[in-house]
Order: structure tokens, then sequence, then C-alpha cells
């Protein structure tokens, strides 16, 4: 087994609380070179660990993927009325499981082996990160896909509740401590391995570049997380002083080229700012589109 150090005290989440709209039938249970695409998920978390959770919205939404995946250690329903998406699914799993470590997975990343999974655990655990991701060239952060020491993250989930509406999947990287984003190359060298599948044409052969010019591992230290973590006590008391915390973190982000968590704390700035009197719009409107262009540039 190239795993040299399967853990008893990490545990997997697969995401597949997710409805499957763009797709037009439930995509986990869609065969993949022959395989439902949650089964080869499922089947790369197993070389980390035995315990692997399904995260779902419900007992009824978990039935048909119980019966594709090889005995789960269990399903996890979100508990969380506050928030949507798949954030519900992240911290509920982190509030429940007693472990150590636990990888969040998305159950839509069919391309995804056992050895990039590794890989990905042995470089956030080496960095001793609170809190980890995978970036692309492009500064696209893929944040459906987390490593997270569980007693270090369960410090904000009260804080990420109280963001209601805002709340998003990156909210737990963002809390974190000290994050660490590593470069899709380092884990694999087909860029295949890290898409999501959202629609039948993400199935379909394409090219893509893995070429990151050197880009490292990079470890967000909390610095940045703080700005965030002062916006959230601000929300509800002076958004106002909440724009100005969200702008600082999402120029951080930006000149540490992952934007797409830049872009998301630019978001919450001007969602932020409807709340504000005689606050011009047009400067964070600036900073969105201009990280726009970089994550969307052809």
């Amino acid at each position: 087994m190239y795993y040299s150090r399967k853990i008893a005290m990490i545990a997997a989440v697969i995401l597949a609380g997710g409805s499957s709209k763009r797709f037009g039938v439930n995509k986990l249970t869609y065969e993949v070179n022959g395989e439902a695409m949650i089964r080869r998920v499922f089947n790369a978390a197993k070389e980390i660990t035995e315990n692997i959770y399904l995260s779902v919205k419900n007992r009824e939404q978990a039935i048909s993927l119980i019966k594709v995946c090889d005995n789960p250690s269990g399903v996890i329903e979100d508990s969380y009325s506050e928030v949507d998406g798949p954030i519900n699914g992240i911290i509920t799993s982190l509030k429940k499981l007693q472990y150590d470590e636990i990888v969040i997975i998305p159950g839509d990343m069919p391309y995804i082996n056992s050895e990039a999974l590794i890989k990905f655990v042995d470089n956030c655990s080496s960095m001793k990160a609170s809190s980890g991701s995978i970036y692309w060239p492009n500064g696209v952060v893929n944040v459906l896909l987390q490593y997270h020491r569980r007693e270090e993250t369960l410090r904000n989930i009260n804080l990420i509740v109280l963001r209601g509406c805002l709340a998003k999947a990156s909210d737990t990287l963002r809390a974190s401590q000290k994050s660490c984003y590593i470069p899709v190359d380092i884990l694999s060298k087909d860029a295949r391995t890290f898409i999501n599948v959202n629609t039948p044409d993400d199935l379909l052969p394409r090219k893509f570049s893995l070429q990151t010019l050197g880009q490292k591992i990079k470890c967000i230290e909390k610095d940045t997380s703080d700005k965030f973590l002062k916006a959230t006590f601000l929300l509800q008391s002076d958004p106002c002083l909440a724009v100005d915390q969200y702008v600082l973190e999402g120029e951080s982000y930006e000149a540490d080229g992952l934007y797409t968590l830049s872009l998301h704390a630019y978001n919450d700035a001007k969602i932020c700012i409807h709340k504000c009197k005689n606050v011009v719009e047009k400067k964070i409107d600036d900073k969105i589109n201009r990280i726009k262009s970089l994550l969307f540039h052809e």
C-alpha cells in the first residue's frame, strides 16, 4: 500500500448533499468508466482511513448512495438551519465527528485517486496546518476539498453559523489560524484529478494546463483569518466596519494569488455595503471585476 501511515484518528467525509440540478440526474450514482461517481471517491478515501462518512441533507438522500458505497462508517445529516449548501455539511461533520484530522472530499470528484489524496493529507499535516485546500495556476481554490485539524477548527464554527446566508464552503478555511494551499501539480500530473463534475460536459476529455511557474505551498496565517473573524463579529453591530475588514482580507488573499478567496471576501464586503449609508460601492465593484477577470481569463 502506498500510504505508509494509515491513521486511526483520521476520518474522511464525502460531501453528497447536492441536488445535481445542472447534471440532470443524480450525478453521484452516475457511472464514470463503469463505476458510480461516489464509489470512485469512496475507494480513493479507503486508502487513507476506514472511517468514511457520507454528508447528506437528509436520510432519504442517503439511501441510494449507501447502496453503491462499500459499507460507509455512517451518514451525517445537515443540522444547521441557519446556513445552506456545502458549508452545512462541513461544519456539521466537524462538530459531530470525534477524530483528530478530518478530510472533506466532494462526492463529484470522480477522478480523485488515493495517491493524490494521500499527498494532499501528508502535505497539510507536514506543514502543521489547521486547515488546507488546493489551488490551480489561475488562482482558483477548490474550497470543497478541505483538510482540518478538528480541535483547531471547532473554535469558530458558531461564528460561521452566525454568518447565515453569507456562509459559504470557504468559511472554514478563511477562519483558520493557519490554512495551507497546495498547488495541484504537486499532488498529481493529471489535470483531471481534482475537477468537480457539475454537468455531463465536465466529463468530456479536454485540455488543462498545470503549469504553475514554480508556485509553492502557500500558508496563510492568523493575520488574515483575524480580519475575517473581526468582520463576522461586526456584521450585526457595525456592517460598515465589517466592510473594511472584508476588504483587507480580500486584499491579503489577492496578494497571495488565491483569487477565489479574495473574491469571496470582496463579495461579502459588497453585501455589507448595502447596509451602510454614504459608502461608495464602485471601489468594491472594481475589485470584484478585477478578480473575476483573473479567475476566468482564458
